[in-house]
């Protein structure tokens, strides 16, 4: 019996050591490939983190629709960049008879206006570009500036752009109450010019003051300067529904040392029709211009009305006066208004569009 229970002991003593060790190589096999798998889903949380970051980056750069209005404003994710495309095409239609003159009757049309060109920010600085075209191609620049509002109040633009002279002018084609402008803008030259410009627009008043040399597309080596200012005041009548407007503005011009020349001319309500007023080439070495103007608007109902005058310094005789003006009165029936912004009137709101019933 002691023998048989010695015998026993040997047998179970050569075989635990041998199952022990056979447990712990599985275990090490086992704690070996838990680190391996391990290592294998730390390489994919890297790389999914690298996907996800490239995504975004991606994201970042295609940018978004900021604003879905008259046009859409596009806009990086971080908001340095917006760009805005805008553009116009107006196409003209005229029929006149003059039983008097049978040479002043005509029948045409012509594509008026025809622009592309976008606007927006680049890092808080305002840009516009815009060119125009006509059956030829691109015929030049409209507007071409830089805005920049980092000296507040102060505004500068810098580039091409309108001088700052006569409420009608400084409203947009696309807003104003007739189909060409009051016949004053174009009689006395007033136009884009490249220069800088220094504006402040406060609660109901403005005034901007620039200096400009020449436009794009001059190709003569001498330019004209010109010193162009402007003020205005507004505010609110009839219980704020309605508004008023009055402003005033100059012009100084230094014509060109090589062209010491002016003409004064403008064709009526149509730019097809012939140009009825002309002074021809008048040999001036400078001019000066005043204006004033005044708008009212009372609910749908809205007038404005400006005066100006402009005399050229002759080089030779004496020195005439030109005077013109115009009055227009506009009533919406559809029950609308003109909305106006910072010294111009803006684009109406209308309230049934024919889109929408």
């Amino acid at each position: 019996m002691k023998k048989s229970l010695l015998a026993s002991a040997a047998v179970w003593a050569l075989i635990l050591p041998g199952t022990a060790n056979a447990q712990g190589d599985r275990l090490a096999e086992l704690e070996r490939l838990m680190n391996t798998q391990a290592a294998k889903m730390e390489t994919m949380r890297v790389e999914m983190e690298a996907i996800k970051k490239e995504k975004k980056s991606a994201g970042k750069s295609a940018g978004h629709i900021k604003k879905f209005g008259a046009a859409p404003t596009f806009a990086s994710d971080d908001g340095v960049f917006t760009f805005k495309p805008r553009g116009r095409l107006f196409i003209d239609f005229w029929n006149s008879n003059d039983d008097k003159n049978l040479e002043n009757d005509f029948d045409a049309t012509e594509v008026r206006t025809a622009r592309l060109g976008g606007e927006g920010t680049i890092t808080g600085i305002k840009y516009k570009l815009e060119a125009e075209f006509e059956e030829d191609g691109l015929t030049g620049l409209t507007d071409a500036y830089l805005q920049i509002k980092a000296f507040k109040p102060l505004v500068f633009t810098i580039g091409q752009q309108k001088t700052g002279n006569s409420l009608e002018e400084l409203t947009s084609s696309r807003h104003i109450t007739f189909m060409e402008r009051g016949g004053m803008t174009d009689v006395f030259s007033f136009s884009r010019q490249i220069g800088i410009k220094v504006s402040h627009d406060a609660h109901n008043w403005g005034a901007a003051v620039g200096v400009f040399r020449g436009a794009f597309g001059d190709s003569t080596p001498d330019e004209e300067t010109t010193v162009a200012g402007r003020t205005y005041f507004h505010g609110k009548v009839a219980n704020d529904k309605g508004m008023f407007h009055v402003g005033g503005s100059f012009r100084y011009r230094d014509f060109a040392k090589t062209s010491k020349t002016v003409r004064y001319r403008q064709r009526p309500h149509s730019h097809i029709q012939t140009r009825y007023v002309n002074t021809g080439t008048l040999a001036a070495d400078e001019d000066l211009f005043f204006g004033v103007e005044g708008a009212v608007v009372l609910g749908s109902f809205s007038s404005q009305a400006e005066w100006g005058w402009q005399s050229p310094d002759m080089l030779a005789g004496s020195d005439p006066d030109f005077n013109a003006g115009y009055v227009d009165i506009s009533y919406f029936l559809t029950g609308e208004t003109r909305p106006y912004k910072k010294g111009s009137f803006q684009r109406p709101k209308i309230k049934k569009p024919l889109g929408q019933g």
